[in-house]
């Protein structure tokens, strides 16, 4: 999103003026890219040839280890399947890590997602690591939830605040994304039974997944809101307000709903770097899109 690429534009200014802090906290609602924007500083600070703007090359060892989670100079500490919370023992070994030396790059990098799942002797053990950070060190906090943040723990962070899109830069920026009218059109014809959703699947591979998701999701909302008798004006995707009324009258409210829980499920899964297969991913949402007009047909 277009305030995202700001924010990234200012932290790496920071660090190109020296400024850069010990510990950040990104702060913002679910679905605003914080996650993702701490991955890609990560990665144009460890890249082996950033650009100025700090674009990191992609294909090196460094950003290659980096999008595959492992890297061994970036620590992920997050909750696990078998617990809804961050524990000491992980944010201990949050110390041990910054107390080395870079193995790779000249830093070491921890990204503790989401902040606010610490618990409070995790808490308190991360509050030594803030106080006295080690050298070529930074720490990332990342949380939806401002208020469930320790004082201590969020007077020692800069906040970085992550604010919602407005519906005129959503549309901005979906407007700017390639395929956008290929894909209005997948999904149109399978409302008509006219298409496959295995073969449409394929076609829509070449799209960066959360892109994807983002498409998808500005859709079902609109054809949600056109149900709900919304305002038109409200709309993301007004340039196609008349496809979205064909929609309207072929989908069922019920099962559109479902649908969009199930995508802010995807995306979220997505977000936490959870590896989704592709098509399948793909080919399970056109699926429903499907069963969402079968009972009008």
């Amino acid at each position: 999103m277009i305030e995202q690429t700001k924010l990234f534009q200012q932290l790496w200014q920071t660090k190109s003026d020296g400024r850069l802090p010990h510990a950040l906290l990104f702060l913002g609602p679910k679905g605003t890219h914080k996650a993702k924007c701490a991955l890609a500083f990560s990665r144009a600070l460890l890249c082996e040839t950033t650009s100025v703007t700090g674009e990191s090359c992609g294909i090196c060892q460094s950003c290659r280890l980096a999008v595959n989670r492992s890297h061994p100079d970036i620590l992920w500490v997050e909750t696990d399947a078998t617990s809804k919370v961050i524990k000491v023992d992980q944010v201990r070994a949050v110390s041990d890590f910054v107390a080395q030396t870079a193995l790779r790059d000249t830093m070491r990098i921890v990204i503790i997602h989401p902040a606010d799942k610490m618990n409070l002797m995790a808490s308190n053990a991360l509050l030594k690591t803030l106080e006295e950070p080690p050298p070529a060190s930074l720490l990332i906090l990342i949380s939806d939830q401002q208020g469930q943040m320790p004082a201590t723990i969020f007077s020692r962070c800069q906040r970085i605040l992550f604010p919602s899109p407005t519906p005129d830069e959503k549309m901005a920026w979906l407007s700017s994304q390639p395929g956008r009218q290929d894909l209005f059109q997948i999904l149109t014809r399978l409302i008509d039974n006219n298409g496959c959703p295995v073969q449409s699947a394929e076609s829509l591979q070449q799209h960066d997944p959360m892109a994807l998701l983002d498409f998808l999701l500005s859709w079902i909302v609109d054809v949600l809101r056109l149900q709900l008798n919304s305002e038109s004006d409200r709309l993301i995707n007004k340039d196609y307000l008349s496809h979205l009324m064909q929609v309207r009258q072929k989908t069922q409210l019920k099962l559109n709903v479902k649908l969009m829980e199930y995508i802010q499920h995807l995306r979220t899964q997505l977000f936490t770097g959870v590896n989704l297969n592709k098509q399948m991913m793909i080919e399970a949402i056109l699926m429903r899109w499907m069963e969402s007009a079968s009972c009008f047909s």
